[in-house]
């Protein structure tokens, strides 16, 4: 009986691991899925910004060489060589500027992300040994009544065993005294 018990308890224990480990995969799958959602998001959303950010740029810097255009009509004077070359570090030095920043953003959005993931690791981590603990515990406690009563089921075998004979015994007994008295 006890090896009959033993087998279904392994079984349904592999069972329980077996589910574990399911809903652990799938709890992984699950964040790794939102977790290329979440970045694919920021990615498009840093992609639009920097989009709208150029065309401002290129917008700004359209109007300058209209307004340049203009005051050319207007005055009729030329902008001096001087003017351009400053026109175009100023130009440069916006452009490095820009570059640098979004560098920055980059840095700080990948580092971002990272810890994100690393929190989310560590909340998983916390929980699924949380989860171990109490399924040892649990696994201890059932252990231990199942020893209990394998051990209650023994005696009463046991006992089950001497009454029995006790009975036998006895019956042969007063077999043997009705036979004495018959005679």
């Amino acid at each position: 009986m006890g090896t009959i018990e033993t087998n279904s308890s392994q079984e349904l224990r592999d069972k329980t691991d077996k589910s574990l480990e399911d809903e652990r995969s799938k709890t992984d799958e699950y964040l790794e899925r939102k977790s290329q959602v979440v970045e694919a998001k920021a990615s498009e959303t840093i992609r639009v910004n920097r989009l709208v950010a150029d065309k401002d740029l290129e917008s700004h810097r359209a109007e300058a060489a209209l307004d340049k255009e203009h005051r050319l009509d207007v005055t009729g004077i030329r902008t001096s060589q001087f003017d351009e070359n400053v026109l175009v570090q100023e130009r440069e030095r916006s452009d490095t500027a820009l570059r640098v920043e979004r560098e920055n953003d980059d840095r700080a959005r990948t580092q971002e992300r990272i810890q994100k993931r690393l929190i989310a690791e560590a909340l998983l981590e916390n929980e699924r040994k949380e989860t171990d603990s109490n399924l040892l515990d649990e696994r201890v406690h059932i252990d231990i009544e199942s020893e209990h009563n394998s051990d209650r089921l023994a005696e009463e075998a046991s006992s089950h065993d001497i009454t029995k004979t006790a009975l036998i015994t006895r019956d042969q007994y007063l077999a043997i005294v009705s036979h004495d008295l018959q005679n």
